[in-house]
């Protein structure tokens, strides 16, 4: 699943979450590919060698969350939480 960024500029973090680091940003337009989700929905794991975070409020996803449904949903620091409902 792809997505593009629809805000100015969207913060990169270490975790799924407003508390974990920022590690970087992607820019207005910017297109990335989703590795997976978090259990709840809400952040998306970008693909790439190390676990990259962007919270899916401020982009156009491609599909909707359910094209994920056979991908494991992410659970940071615990290994795999499960299916994305």
């Amino acid at each position: 699943m792809t997505g593009e960024v629809l805000v100015d500029a969207l913060n990169v973090r270490a975790g799924p979450g407003t508390q974990c680091e920022v590690v970087g940003k992607l820019s207005e337009g910017e297109t990335f590919t989703l590795a997976g989700v978090s259990a709840d929905g809400t952040w998306g794991v970008l693909v790439g060698r190390q676990a990259r975070w962007v919270s899916l409020e401020y982009v156009q996803l491609d599909s909707e969350l359910g094209a994920l449904d056979d991908r494991p949903a992410l659970d940071p620091g615990h290994g795999v939480a499960g299916k994305v409902d």
